[in-house]
């Protein structure tokens, strides 16, 4: 179907988040009719959960290359869910790790940026060697008490 300015509406299938080899988020969508025809984007067309579908406003300008309507009248819209259940089942999977892999490097990223913690500890791994296990474990309990409650 032909839209404004040429662009054509084609349905589409959120395949999920991936890590590019440059540590960046992508995000994979697929044509319906063919699904191993991925296209994939440094930001998401839509918030979607993998394997719903949408009407995606598309200019396809050759060599694989192409214009995504994202915002206006005809940004992706939602009209379903994908009907092929392992292969979701493969691309959760697949989305699964990689926002795992990406909730890690923040993390580090995030520890990276805040005062170092070795000389912290350092002196709570000298003060445990005079404790015995008994000790160590309240050692452990009190700790998780004080971090569990910032």
């Amino acid at each position: 179907m032909l839209s404004d300015e040429g662009y054509v509406r084609e349905e589409w299938v959120y395949i999920g988040m991936s890590i590019n080899s440059k540590g960046k988020k992508s995000y994979g969508w697929a044509n319906v009719s063919n699904v191993e025809d991925e296209h994939w984007f440094d930001k998401n067309l839509a918030t979607a959960s993998v394997g719903n579908t949408f009407y995606v406003y598309v200019i396809h300008k050759g060599e694989g290359a192409l214009s995504v309507r994202t915002s206006g009248v005809n940004s992706p819209a939602w009209f379903g869910r994908f009907d092929n259940k392992e292969k979701i089942r493969e691309w959760a999977i697949r989305d699964e790790a990689a926002r795992q892999q990406a909730a890690t490097k923040a993390m580090n990223t995030k520890a990276n940026k805040e005062a170092p913690l070795d000389v912290e500890f350092e002196n709570l791994r000298k003060i445990s060697t005079k404790l015995n296990t008994t000790e160590r474990l309240a050692l452990i309990a009190k700790l998780s008490e004080i971090v569990l409650r910032a």
